[in-house]
Formats: structure tokens, C-alpha cells, sequence
């Protein structure tokens, strides 16, 4: 079972001051002039590395946090019994971890670094404070799990 519980990973960074510029370049922020939810986010996510080939989090962990990637690529694997495949790839600017911290359930799918990655974490208590703060950012986590639903469904 991979570490998603409490303290930063190792390889956390020091605190986000001088990082709201690289947060503003994701999609989730690109040209949302919203100042304040960059300040709000800094206070929030941890950043960290995640060495290429290190597991995130494990399917059925629990889901106490989200994921965002600003730099790097992970592969999205479902197990079932001897079955191992990779349902999806995470990129820059994509966030993962956000459907089990919205239905609270456990983790659906186990996410490995396909090569090194800078991630942001952001726990349960801090995501649901910033989305009732920030509706234009719940609004990008919607969109997202629309997104992956109707990708499911079309490979079904």
C-alpha cells in the first residue's frame, strides 16, 4: 500500500511562495486572474516529487486526498483478480483522486509515475473548503469527472 495518509511524501518541497506562476500555467488557473484562489491553493497543496516508477496510491486505499500533476506523466491502473490494465493516463494539469474524495469511497484505481513527476497534494478538509470558496474550481473538477465517465463509456 503506497503512503497517501498525512505528513508530505518524502521529497516534499518547502511551501508554494514563488510557485503561483508555475500554479497559474495549469490548466485549472490559466488565465483565471483569480489572485485570491492562488493565494488560498499556496496555503493548501504540498508540492512534491514523485520519482519515476513509484506508486501514488493503491487501488482500494482510502481516499483522503486529491492529486494535481504540474509536471510529469501517471498511468491509471485497474486491477481485477490475475487482469492488470491501464485505464488512463494523467498528465500536466490533470488532476487525479477526486472522485473517491467526492463519493468516499475507497481508491478505484492504483496510479504509478510513468517517469518523474512535481505533484500537489490537497486533503479532503482543504478540498471541500476551497471548492465552497472557489465554485469555478469545483466547476473544473466536474467537467473532469464528466470527462473520464463519457471516456469509460465509450470503451465499454
Amino acid at each position: 500500500m503506497a503512503s497517501d495518509a498525512g505528513a508530505a511524501p518524502p521529497g516534499s518541497l518547502p511551501g508554494l511562495s514563488g510557485r503561483q506562476v508555475r500554479l497559474s500555467d495549469l490548466p485549472l488557473f490559466r488565465g483565471s486572474g483569480d489572485d485570491r484562489l492562488l493565494q488560498d491553493l499556496e496555503a493548501e497543496f504540498t508540492w512534491f516529487a514523485l520519482p519515476g516508477g513509484a506508486t501514488l496510491f493503491s487501488q482500494d486505499d482510502p481516499s483522503n486526498s486529491l492529486y494535481m500533476v504540474a509536471y510529469g506523466r501517471l498511468a491509471a491502473i485497474v486491477e481485477d483478480g490475475s487482469d492488470r490494465r491501464v485505464i488512463a493516463h494523467i498528465g500536466a494539469g490533470e488532476v487525479v483522486g477526486e472522485m473517491g474524495l467526492i463519493s468516499g469511497q475507497p481508491r478505484s484505481a492504483t496510479l504509478v509515475a510513468l517517469r518523474d513527476c512535481e505533484l500537489l497534494r490537497l486533503d479532503a478538509a482543504a478540498f471541500e473548503s476551497l471548492m465552497k470558496r472557489h465554485p469555478d474550481a469545483l466547476l473544473y473538477v466536474a467537467r473532469t469527472l464528466t470527462t473520464r465517465l463519457l471516456a469509460t463509456t465509450r470503451r465499454v
